[in-house]
């Protein structure tokens, strides 16, 4: 109200205060940002670029596969491919040294000596004698079977395989006893073929094998032949497998006696813990061409169930 108005006179509005806004906080500056980085990529260095490297023929390929598992050929090897080493070499001039390799000639002429089987030895055997070819004394090809053996026929009516024991003359005879999967002791493996004899098989300690020559050499006379085949040994490229054999000509054809360092002829790969001697017809099949390890393994777990009672 105006207290100094005239009467009659509306009183004066008072002024009108005049709001003034708050003066507005001057917003925070932005935090700078940093400045952009340029990435430059650095591409890797070329390789050196080299002509290509063609494979091998097949054929070339194919045949170093034959040789690489060409370790179980039998006497008559077949012809070596061109610029091939030949399979069959002679032994070489040094074998491993033997307690016994020291012997006089001489001694030769004793069925008692257990000489070493150098190649000296050997060479120095005597003529091929007249004995005939036999495993122990009394196995003999185109024997019937006895029935001391364990046999057993993969198929009906077809070849009967049988492990049985070998005698041997009483000097040598423990050098033939082995403890294999195959079998335990002095025995062989004879496969009857119509109800003869056609081949026989047979294992010994690789270490035996240097007397094992010599016995036979004294017994027989020189080898016909000593060669050398090449094993599929896992570090050793270069291993091979000597050989020494008889051979013996008769109404039925040639009869091979043989003994061989190492088993290279039951499985791919071969057994160095164990030699082989085998007896066999040159035309003949060879046994583990026939049948394989299985069925020995199987026949046995048959054989020892039937033996205890504990068959099904």
């Amino acid at each position: 109200m105006d207290l100094f108005a005239k009467p009659g006179e509306p009183a004066a509005e008072a002024p009108k205060e005049t709001e003034t806004a708050a003066p507005s906080p001057n917003p925070e500056p932005a935090p700078p940002q940093p400045a952009p980085v340029t990435v430059t990529e650095i591409a890797p260095p070329a390789a050196p670029v080299s002509a290509p490297v063609e494979p091998p023929p097949l054929e070339h390929r194919v045949a170093r596969l034959f040789d690489l598992f060409d370790f179980s050929k039998g006497p008559a090897a077949s012809t070596p491919r061109e610029g091939k080493e030949p399979i069959s070499l002679p032994l070489p001039d040094h074998l491993p040294p033997h307690p016994d390799a020291l012997v006089e000639p001489a001694a030769l002429a004793r069925t008692d000596a257990p000489v070493s089987a150098t190649p000296a030895v050997l060479e120095q055997a005597r003529p091929r004698t007249s004995t005939p070819l036999a495993v122990g004394i009394r196995h003999r090809l185109g024997k019937e079977p006895d029935g001391d053996g364990s046999c057993f026929e993969r198929v009906a009516e077809g070849p009967r395989f049988c492990i049985e024991f070998v005698r041997w003359p009483g000097e040598i005879e423990p050098f033939f006893a082995a403890s294999s999967q195959l079998y335990k002791g002095t025995k062989a493996v004879v496969r009857y073929v119509g109800g003869r004899a056609d081949s026989i098989f047979g294992l010994f300690p690789t270490e035996n094998f240097e007397r094992i020559a010599a016995h036979f050499a004294r017994v027989l006379g020189g080898p016909d032949r000593r060669h050398s085949l090449p094993m599929a040994v896992i570090g050793d490229p270069g291993a091979r497998n000597q050989v020494v054999m008889w051979r013996e000509k008769t109404d039925g054809g040639v009869t091979i006696f043989e003994i061989r360092r190492a088993d290279d002829l039951r499985g791919m790969m071969p057994d160095t813990d164990f030699g082989v001697f085998r007896l066999y017809r040159e035309s003949a099949v060879p046994i583990f061409q026939t049948v394989d390890m299985s069925d020995f393994v199987v026949h046995s777990i048959r054989a020892t169930s039937v033996a205890t009672g504990k068959t099904r």
